[in-house]
């Protein structure tokens, strides 16, 4: 079984070490969003949506520079 761990703390698992790559590794994960069956989307709800997208985005990219 795979050892889950948050996207949060993956960077700080890199911090102590001198890593130059990483080979062999995959990394996988689900984003799961619950929604009110209502109408439309809230405009303030769809803000906060969209910027938690853009700070898994920058977390990725923080991600993909430890790699290099």
């Amino acid at each position: 079984m795979a050892k889950k761990i948050k996207l949060s703390e993956l960077g700080s698992l890199f911090n102590d070490m001198d890593v130059e790559s990483l080979e062999g590794v995959t990394i996988e994960g689900d984003i799961e969003l619950e929604m009110d069956a209502g109408g439309g989307l809230d405009p303030q709800l769809a803000y906060m949506l969209g910027h938690e997208a853009s700070q898994i985005a920058r977390h990725l990219t923080n991600i993909s520079q430890f790699m290099r």
